[in-house]
C-alpha cells in the first residue's frame, strides 16, 4: 500500500537571490532533493499591494507617425521612456507629456515638433490631443511584445500597429519604418494617395493611423477606461514539468489552446495600500512528470502574461506544497503474523459468559 505525504515549501521574497536583476523569476535549490514527487500546488500567496504601475521592464512608450516630404512617403517610429514609479492615471499623463516635449528629435525633417498630449477624462479613460504643428502627419500607437502599456491606459489593438503581427518593424526611437512590411490596414500605395489628398486627413481613412493636423486637433480616446492605476492579478509559473495547466493564445489566427507551465492565478481583490491574501481552500494539484525536484523555478507573470518586475512585486511570502508517494516497509513472516494477531484480538473481544 502507498501513502501520500506532503512537503511544504515556504518562500520568503526577503530570502531570495533572484535569477535577473529586475524581474520576478527565482530559482530554488533544495538542499535536501524531494523524491517519488507526484503533484504540486499552490497553497497561498500574501503580498503587498504597493509596487509600482511602471517599472523597468514596461516603460517605454511607442507610436508611429506618417509624414509626406515631396514624393516620398515616410513613416518613423518614436517613443518615451518614462521614470519608474507609481502614478495615478492624472499623473502618469501628465509624466507622459512633460517626456514628449522633453524629446529633442521629435521630427522628420527640419519641420515643428508636432504636439501630442494626453489627459484622463471625467469616463475614467485616455484622451490623446494631437496637432502636427506645421505640416499634415499621421499618428498610431505602437504595441510592441514585452509591453502592455498602451493596453493598461485602455487602448485596444484594433487602435494602433502590432509589433507581432508586424515583426520586421524596428522598435527604437527614430528608426524609420517600412510600410511595406506593415500587414495590418492598408497598403504602402493606398497611404501615398491619403497623404497626397490633404482634404482626406479629416477622414479616418488611414486605419489604424489616425490624421494628425496642423489646422485642427484631432481627439484620439482609448476604447477602454484606463485599469493603470491598480493591477488584476498575477500568475504563478513555474518550471517544473507539469502537463495539466492549459492556456489560450493566437495561432495562424486562431484561438488556440496549448499546455502551459501556470501553476495559479492570483485575482487581486484589494484596494491599493492593502494586503493581498490569498489562501487555495480547494487545492488546484498539477500532476508531476518528475520523480525528483532538486532545483525548480517560479516566475510572477501580470494579466497579460509578461513577467512581472520587482518593482511591482515589492515583496511576498508563498508556500508551494510538494506531494510525494511512499510505501509501507516490508514485514518480516512473524511481524506480520503478529499483526493479524493484533488485529483480530481487537475486532474480537473475548466475552465473558455471565
Amino acid at each position: 500500500m502507498n501513502n501520500r505525504e506532503h512537503h511544504y515549501v515556504h518562500i520568503n521574497s526577503k530570502h531570495l537571490n533572484w535569477d535577473h536583476e529586475t524581474t520576478t523569476e527565482f530559482t530554488l535549490h533544495l538542499e535536501q532533493p524531494i523524491k517519488r514527487c507526484r503533484r504540486v500546488a499552490l497553497k497561498s500567496l500574501s503580498l503587498p499591494n504597493t509596487g509600482y504601475n511602471i517599472g523597468t521592464e514596461d516603460n517605454i512608450l511607442r507610436w508611429i507617425e506618417g509624414y509626406k516630404d515631396g514624393s516620398i512617403s515616410l513613416f518613423v517610429a518614436f517613443s518615451v521612456t518614462l521614470t519608474p514609479g507609481y502614478y495615478t492615471a492624472s499623473e502618469l499623463c501628465t509624466h507622459i507629456n512633460d517626456e514628449i516635449l522633453a524629446m529633442s528629435n521629435h521630427f522628420f525633417q527640419f519641420e515643428t515638433p508636432p504636439t501630442i498630449s494626453f489627459s484622463f477624462n471625467a469616463k475614467f479613460r485616455i484622451e490623446i490631443s494631437v496637432n502636427s504643428g506645421t505640416d499634415d502627419k499621421l499618428f498610431s500607437p505602437y504595441f510592441t511584445s514585452g509591453s502592455n502599456l498602451w493596453h493598461r491606459l485602455g487602448f485596444d489593438m484594433s487602435q494602433g500597429i502590432d509589433h507581432q503581427a508586424n515583426i520586421k518593424l524596428p522598435t527604437q526611437s527614430g528608426d524609420v519604418i517600412d510600410m511595406e512590411d506593415i500587414s495590418y490596414g492598408k497598403s504602402i500605395q493606398q497611404y501615398d494617395d491619403l497623404l497626397d489628398n490633404i482634404a482626406a486627413l479629416t477622414l479616418d481613412a488611414f486605419e489604424p493611423f489616425r490624421s494628425m493636423r496642423a489646422s485642427a486637433n484631432t481627439i484620439i480616446v482609448s476604447s477602454s477606461p484606463t485599469t493603470i492605476e491598480n493591477f488584476a492579478g498575477l500568475f504563478v509559473s513555474t518550471d517544473l514539468s507539469i502537463n495539466s495547466s492549459w492556456e489560450t493564445h493566437k495561432l495562424n489566427g486562431r484561438n488556440s489552446v496549448a499546455p502551459t507551465h501556470i501553476l495559479e492565478w492570483i485575482p487581486n481583490n484589494v484596494s491599493r495600500y492593502s494586503y493581498l491574501n490569498h489562501e487555495v481552500n480547494m487545492l488546484s494539484y498539477h500532476k508531476l512528470y518528475q520523480d525528483e525536484i532538486t532545483d525548480f523555478k517560479l516566475i510572477l507573470k501580470d494579466f497579460d502574461g509578461a513577467t512581472m518586475n520587482k518593482e511591482q512585486i515589492k515583496e511576498f511570502n508563498m508556500v508551494i506544497i510538494i506531494e510525494t508517494e511512499t510505501e509501507d516497509q516490508e514485514l518480516t513472516d512473524d511481524e506480520q503474523a503478529n499483526l493479524w494477531a493484533r488485529s483480530w484480538a481487537k475486532n474480537h473481544p473475548t466475552r465473558i459468559l455471565q
